[in-house]
This record gives structure tokens, C-alpha cells and sequence, in this order.
């Protein structure tokens, strides 16, 4: 079975400077990216649409659509927090949307957060604001926490507090498990002042430096630790099942390796069909004053049916 959406996150997809992070210049990039995606998924016999498309400097969220199923879900409410100098440029932050597929509230981030080996504060900071943050239109206002099925993409720039020599070697040995010990992200966060959240068992090794057009770790001057900057976290809800979550080391053209994962969402839909009936059955007996009112309760409560969606 085809997937019914596609959420695509980029970071750094024009280069970031002083002339970039004025002008903001990447709509004309955004246009292409969306193009390329479409012809890639549409070799297959299901055919997918664009739904959502917002960029900010060098971050680009994109989201594509079953043909099939673009009738359940809402037009999209786009939002962006910016954490570059005080709150006030785009150079680093986060997109945000907001959008309901049938019953169901969803949330998606593209973050790329502060980077360095010295910015973990700041860095956990801006993870907190993301979860705390309000999603704002014209007419209406949605806090994330509030919404049950929310993910948290991008690149968030956590480190490993590590020795370089130390990290590599144990990359080497491919000893996943010991390298997780020194991750910042969960060695920082407190679950008991946000809400609780999660990520699939990393598997890989990190994402985080290449040699460009290599799988060789970063051979500058520099030597950067070799880190899982690259992540994908989700609000801790049921009805959330990742099926896949791995890195792409076939794709050499960046310093990161692109991630991807596979989650499969139970959201719920209101049987329309089910509600119509039962407002004709009310209406036979209630006054006009007190059909609508319980007529949608009933429907709320006893007509919503589940179904997952990947």
C-alpha cells in the first residue's frame, strides 16, 4: 500500500550568509525541490499532489498528498519560529504546520538549531520552544501541546560529548550502543518539564560530518566530531508505529546524510454517512433548538471510526 503523505524537511538548501539571510531567496529552489519530488513519487501507480510548501532562508518543509485522500485532509496552517539573533533572523529556527486528516489534529517541524560543540544549552533550549511554541493564523491560534500526533524533524545539531579519537574508534567498531551514551539530546532532556517524547532505536552510524561526495567523516583542519545531528522525534502518543528509521549513505553530496523514517499514525475520521442519519433520527423527535447540538455530540462520541495511515 502507497503512503498517504510524504513530509520532506530541508536545512541549508541555499547556502547561509549574510546576502541569503536577508533576501531570503529560495522560493524559486522551493519550486524545483517540489517538482523533483513529485516525478520521483509518481513513478508508481499512485499519484500524489502538493498540499503544504514554506520555506525560511535555508529550511524548505514540503508535503505531498495521496490524489486519494487530499479530500480528508484540511487546508494547512503554516507557521515559522525564528531563533537567529534573539528571535529576530531566520538563519536558524523552525517551520511549522498545522493540518487535520479527518478527525486528526498532525504537527510537523523542520528545525535546524544552533550548531557547535559549545551551544548544547541553547540548543535545548530552542527543542523546548519548539514543543512549547503556538501555531498562529488569521483566525485561530493551536498550541502544539495540545495536539496529540506531532513530529520534530530536521537538523537539531546535537553532538556527542566525546573525544574525537575516542568516537571514531568506537564508529569503527560499529558499537552503536556505547556512542548513544554520549548523545546531548537525551542526556539533556527533561521529560518531567515538557512533554514526553521519542525516537526509534538509532541503528546507524552518525550523520554527521562527511567529506563532501564521500563516506569518509570529516578530514579538514577542523576534524569535527562525527555526531547524530540529523533526527526524527515524535510527541509519545498511541497510535504512533515507526516502522523504519535509517540514513541514507548511498546520497554523498552534503556534509550530512540524509534520514528517513517510515511511521504508520492511527488517526480517526466522523462516518458522515452514520451522522446524517442520526440527525434525521433526533430531528423526529427534539426541537429545532436542540437538533444541532445533539445530533453533533452523537455523531462525535459514537460515529468515529480509526483507520492508520503511513
Amino acid at each position: 500500500m502507497s503512503s498517504d503523505l510524504y513530509v520532506i524537511g530541508l536545512q541549508e538548501f541555499v547556502p547561509l550568509n549574510i546576502i541569503t539571510t536577508l533576501t531570503n531567496p529560495g522560493e524559486e529552489l522551493v519550486g524545483k525541490w517540489v517538482s523533483l519530488l513529485l516525478k520521483y513519487v509518481n513513478r508508481e501507480e499512485a499519484k500524489y499532489v502538493l498540499i503544504s510548501k514554506s520555506n525560511m532562508i535555508g529550511l524548505c518543509l514540503i508535503v505531498l498528498a495521496r490524489e486519494d485522500v487530499v479530500k480528508n485532509i484540511s487546508k494547512p496552517i503554516q507557521d515559522k519560529i525564528r531563533f537567529g539573533f534573539n528571535g529576530i533572523l531566520g538563519n536558524k529556527g523552525s517551520l511549522m504546520l498545522y493540518m487535520r486528516y479527518g478527525n486528526t489534529p498532525l504537527c510537523f517541524f523542520n528545525c535546524h538549531f544552533t550548531h557547535g560543540h559549545r551551544g548544547v544549552n541553547e540548543r535545548m533550549d530552542q527543542f523546548y520552544k519548539v514543543w512549547r511554541s503556538v501555531i498562529k493564523s488569521e483566525s485561530k491560534e493551536i498550541s502544539v501541546k495540545g495536539v496529540e500526533k506531532v513530529f520534530v524533524i530536521g537538523d537539531l545539531n546535537f553532538r556527542l560529548s566525546l573525544e574525537n579519537e575516542k568516537c571514531r574508534e568506537l564508529i569503527s567498531e560499529n558499537n552503536i550502543k556505547e556512542l548513544l551514551k554520549y548523545d546531548e539530546l537525551w542526556a539533556n532532556y527533561k521529560k518531567e518539564e515538557e512533554v514526553e517524547i521519542k525516537e526509534a532505536q538509532i541503528t546507524f552510524i552518525p550523520t554527521y560530518k562527511y567529506n563532501p561526495g564521500t563516506n569518509e567523516f570529516d578530514t579538514s583542519k577542523k576534524k569535527r566530531v562525527p555526531a547524530w545531528c540529523d533526527r526524527i522525534i515524535w510527541k509519545n502518543s498511541e497510535g504512533i508505529v515507526c516502522t523504519a528509521y535509517n540514513s541514507c549513505m548511498n546520497i554523498s553530496s552534503s556534509d550530512h546524510k540524509p534520514l528517513y523514517g517510515i511511521y504508520k499514525v492511527t488517526i480517526t475520521e466522523v462516518n458522515k454517512e452514520a451522522k446524517e442519519k442520526v440527525k434525521e433520527s433526533v430531528a423526529l423527535t427534539l426541537t429545532d433548538e436542540r437538533i444541532n447540538e445533539l445530533s453533533i455530540a452523537d455523531s462525535e462520541k459514537f460515529l468515529k471510526k480509526q483507520k492508520k495511515i503511513e
